[in-house]
């Protein structure tokens, strides 16, 4: 139980994140913002603004001094400055799926091997650590992918302004 509990714990802590930087000209580990246009291109995101307000977007579409997108909830087409904005925060559920899915085939397949006693050997024989590790493995891949598809695998853009 207490193997469980350490499991769906750490999947829930382990949400991901890839940051960028997007400043005009590019330099050092920055995006340039050709760069930025061909990521986001079409994309579902949410556009921080630095007034503080948030807003979520669909259909993005980016040009060297401005953003456009449809609203996600009135539909309502917005265009705003690029030097308005923050940070855009676009998500990938199926690369969080596929992060979920190799953690908790890790974590479930080690629970599975360790949580195996003499007693199982009588029932499958030597091969019971590597049936409950099998098991184990399973499950903890479809909870992983499942729990990694729900929170996404975000990639933040952050806007830098040269001084």
């Amino acid at each position: 139980m207490k193997i469980l509990f350490l499991f769906i714990t750490f999947i829930c802590l382990n949400g991901c994140t890839s940051s960028n930087f997007v400043s005009q000209p590019a330099g050092g580990d920055s995006l340039s913002l050709l760069e930025f246009i061909n990521e986001v291109k079409g994309e579902h995101c949410r556009i921080e603004l630095s007034d503080g307000r948030i807003m979520e977007g669909k259909n993005l579409e980016v040009t060297h001094d401005s953003i456009r997108w449809v609203d996600v909830v009135s539909a309502q087409v917005f265009t705003i400055s690029t030097v308005q904005i923050d940070v855009v925060v676009c998500e990938a559920p199926w690369l969080g799926a596929l992060e979920g899915f190799g953690v908790g085939v890790v974590v479930g397949g080690t629970a599975g091997f360790l949580s195996s006693e003499e007693k199982d050997k009588k029932f499958a024989g030597e091969l019971a650590p590597l049936y409950l590790a099998s098991a184990g493995g399973l499950a903890g891949g479809i909870v992983g992918g499942i729990i990694g598809l729900v929170l996404t695998h975000d990639y933040e853009y952050k806007f830098v302004r040269k001084k």
